[in-house]
């Protein structure tokens, strides 16, 4: 039987058929005469342990294309400015040529690694200690691919004139307006946002303007979507990327992944071994990874203050 636990007066407990099946259990397995399996059957009805630090959920992979170039690869990304020009002549004037250059920049690998050791009678315990210990593990790796990548978007967004504005105490419909209208205006237009779930419900306080063009067709589901979830998933016709790993005062704003920059993962590997030694068993998984971004006129970072 599953054991599905609840909460009731700030304390956890099994519903009444599935703590009398638990009891029942229980007693039957404290009858068992020989020690060791005793132990065993009251190890099988251990309740795992209840999580205490939120999942990490990864978040700047959505602003990189991935490129399957690997550690051991060449990788040479081509530099390019504008130089085609075109000009008013008369009949009889010159042509005027421009010539592109050869240039070239290069990514940097950067090596993440995670060791876990495991006990041998973690088998013992009574709850599934690998696989918790396991998604912990990806989990970190997770956060230090986001360490990579993360840098890059606020150096992108710093080195662009007027890319970084800062908007008071809440996030504001006018702030997120700006932008849009903003990076539509230079051709750069926005498709993407990043916020922290707990910043995008900042929503809750967004009024929209009381005219004609507006009034009457706002869907319904604005409204229902506030009330609910405290925030509306989709304003302006953009992917909003909301969780709660995502810094709580910045938003990334850009435009496609495509258009950015490119992310250059290694696949990740694992390998294991028993130490006769220390009566455990040692696992350990490693990942190369590099990161460039390119088109940083896409990218903006709203701070709020």
């Amino acid at each position: 039987m599953d054991y599905t636990l609840k909460i009731k007066g700030g304390q956890l407990e099994l519903p009444t058929d599935q703590r009398k099946h638990f009891e029942s259990q229980m007693k039957a397995a404290m009858q068992i005469a020989d020690h060791g399996r005793r132990m065993a059957a009251v190890a099988a009805h251990v309740l795992g342990p209840i999580r205490k630090v939120a999942e990490y959920l990864e978040w700047t992979d959505k602003f990189f294309a991935n490129d399957p170039a690997r550690p051991n690869d060449v990788v040479r990304i081509a530099q390019d400015t504008y130089t085609a020009i075109a000009y008013m002549s008369s009949p009889d004037g010159q042509i005027l040529y421009t010539r592109p250059g050869k240039s070239y920049t290069t990514v940097s690998w950067r090596h993440i690694r995670c060791g876990l050791e495991i006990p041998w009678d973690a088998g013992d315990w009574g709850w599934d200690v690998m696989g918790t210990k396991m998604m912990e593990a990806a989990e970190e790796l997770a956060r230090r691919r986001d360490e990579v990548r993360q840098p890059l978007l606020d150096a992108a967004a710093i080195g662009q004139a007027g890319h970084i504005p800062t908007v008071a105490t809440t996030l504001t419909k006018a702030s997120i307006d700006s932008i849009i209208q903003g990076a539509a205006r230079v051709g750069f237009p926005i498709t993407q946002v990043a916020v922290n779930i707990g910043r995008l419900m900042d929503q809750t306080s967004w009024a929209l303007p009381a005219n004609s063009m507006v009034s009457g067709v706002v869907p319904e589901s604005y409204g229902r979507d506030l009330m609910t979830r405290l925030y509306f998933n989709g304003y302006g016709g953009l992917t909003w990327i909301a969780n709660h790993t995502i810094p709580y005062d910045y938003l990334y704003l850009t435009g496609p992944a495509s258009k950015i920059g490119w992310q250059f993962l290694d696949a990740v590997r694992g390998a294991s071994e028993t130490n006769i030694d220390r009566d455990v068993d040692k696992h350990n998984w490693r990942q190369n990874i590099a990161a460039h971004i390119e088109g940083s006129q896409w990218v903006w970072r709203l701070q709020v203050v």
